[in-house]
């Protein structure tokens, strides 16, 4: 995509998650990017379509961990070999990124790459396709990091948040400070004072610009990278996975974000959410009168509840409020939506007992 004479863009999808807050929909060899949650399309091919409206299918890639390769072309049929990005071994954001910005970097260090979650909800996408726009000019002078901010309608527990400082152009303002996940009282605070966004995890910088941000603030895991790369590009695919285990195990929120400056957010209000649970995808899906998004179950007297049911069974509620419930062929899960942030701890607790790896 050309936005103008001297700005080019592509796109980088993220597809490397283990979905661990939405188990057991979301399992180890099929995460929760690959599933179909919003409707007949999987979470990965609506980002991708989506990233298609900005740019042709030549300008997008992918990265993901290697195991995953043939899963993202089921469900990315025209993304180009070429374009797919595979880490050796999972290692977290910092190093896929930086791994997808020395490849990218040798086609053209001047190039303004935005990085998308494969797991995102977003409502409006002509507005988030002008918010896009707008972050890119922003980015291309190679001068500031660019960051989306989307304004908080609840207090959100399972965010981080942005705090702004004085305003720029294009309707940005400068990154005061990231936060990390707040209890609600402070979440609230964060809403009331109005100068706190959501950290929506989307990205926008020049190749260079963040190149050199890894060589000043992660100079291990750049110099791994570069190793990595070299060993990719001679396919010795044994000594770039032990490179790539040399980088550091760290997000590109802690290991760059929150020590880079200056950086720039642009609040926007395209609707987003990033379905990192139940109770998350109880917000965005088609309710019935009284809250509930059922699929598969009946009921009589509750309220807010959220079913997913993928078995032969009937699920049936009585009498209950803000209950979630999955049901697939191994697993019934029933937890408190208000607490659905803790499966992601019940997995951990199950990965540790030998009796129910087959189910992880």
């Amino acid at each position: 995509m050309v936005l103008s004479n001297t700005i080019s863009m592509k796109v980088l999808i993220l597809a490397g998650g283990g979905g661990t807050r939405l188990w057991p929909l979301s399992r180890s060899h099929s995460p929760k990017q690959f599933q179909p949650l919003l409707n007949s399309k999987s979470l990965l091919e609506e980002t991708a379509l989506r990233a298609r409206k900005l740019t042709s299918w030549e300008n997008i890639y992918v990265v993901a961990p290697k195991q995953y390769r043939k899963e993202i072309f089921k469900h990315v049929k025209k993304l180009p070999c070429r374009n797919l990005i595979l880490e050796p071994t999972p290692r977290n954001t910092a190093p896929s990124i930086g791994l997808s910005v020395v490849r990218l970097v040798q086609q053209n260090h001047h190039d303004v790459l935005v990085v998308l979650s494969s797991d995102s909800f977003i409502q409006n996408e002509n507005q988030f396709k002008q918010t896009i726009k707008k972050a890119v000019k922003l980015a291309s002078s190679g001068e500031y990091l660019v960051t989306l901010g989307i304004r908080p309608t609840y207090p959100e527990t399972g965010y981080g948040y942005i705090r702004t400082g004085k305003k720029f152009k294009l309707g940005s303002h400068f990154v005061k400070k990231f936060l990390e996940k707040p209890n609600k009282a402070v979440a609230q605070r964060f809403i009331n004072q109005g100068e706190y966004f959501w950290n929506s995890g989307m990205f926008i910088f020049r190749l260079d610009l963040m190149l050199g941000a890894f060589s000043v603030l992660l100079p291990k895991t750049y110099n791994a990278l570069l190793e990595t790369e070299l060993f990719l590009k001679r396919k010795q695919t044994q000594k770039a996975a032990k490179a790539f285990a040399k980088c550091e195990e760290i997000s590109i929120d802690y290991g760059i974000l929150e020590k880079f400056q200056p950086i720039l957010v642009v609040p926007s209000h395209f609707g987003w959410n990033d379905l990192g649970s139940f109770a998350a995808l109880q917000k965005v899906l088609p309710k019935d009168y009284r809250g509930n998004v059922l699929d598969g179950a009946v009921e009589i007297e509750s309220d807010n509840c959220f079913v997913k049911n993928e078995s032969k069974k009937l699920v049936s509620l009585i009498g209950l409020n803000h209950i979630g419930v999955i049901e697939t062929d191994d697993v019934l899960l029933v937890c408190d939506l208000k607490r659905s942030q803790k499966v992601k701890d019940l997995l951990g607790k199950l990965k540790r007992d030998k009796r129910y790896q087959n189910l992880i």
